[in-house]
Parts: structure tokens; C-alpha cells; sequence
């Protein structure tokens, strides 16, 4: 049996303008691996470690990047993003 380690990356995402969360943008850690935020504009997402470039993006704003390092630290990750 192999366990594989890994980081659990949480966090939320919000408008940069007026502040209030944006369910639904999508968060992805490597291409077609993520999550989405749920309805108050969290995510959770377990990510095997290694060196990742974060990228949130959501309709209407720019698209939001954070480097992580995932080494089995939880990381939480507030993206603001801005229209």
C-alpha cells in the first residue's frame, strides 16, 4: 500500500470591489485538477505535494495566481479578485 502526501489547500474567494464572495469560480492547481468554490465562496481541495501555480478564475474578473508549495501544512488562500 502507497500513501502519498499531501497538502490540504482551503480558502476563499471574493470581489476585489465590493468584498462579497463569488460561489462557483473555479480553482485549479494543475490543468483539470481543482475544485470549485461552494455557495459562501470557500473551497477545499487536497493537493499531493510539490510546487504549484494556483490560478482562480470567475467570469468577469481576472484570473487570480499564488504560488504553493505543498508540503502537508494546511495553506489557506484568500484570492481578491478584481473586475
Amino acid at each position: 500500500l502507497t500513501i502519498f502526501a499531501q497538502t490540504k489547500v482551503s480558502g476563499i474567494v471574493k470581489d476585489g470591489y465590493t468584498g462579497e464572495t463569488l460561489p462557483g469560480a473555479t480553482v485549479l492547481y494543475a490543468e483539470g485538477k481543482g475544485t470549485t468554490t461552494d455557495l459562501d465562496g470557500k473551497f477545499s481541495m487536497d493537493v499531493p505535494n510539490g510546487t504549484y501555480t494556483v490560478s482562480v478564475k470567475f467570469v468577469g474578473f481576472s484570473d487570480f495566481t499564488y504560488s504553493l508549495k505543498a508540503s502537508g501544512k494546511p495553506v489557506y488562500i484568500e484570492a481578491i479578485l478584481q473586475s
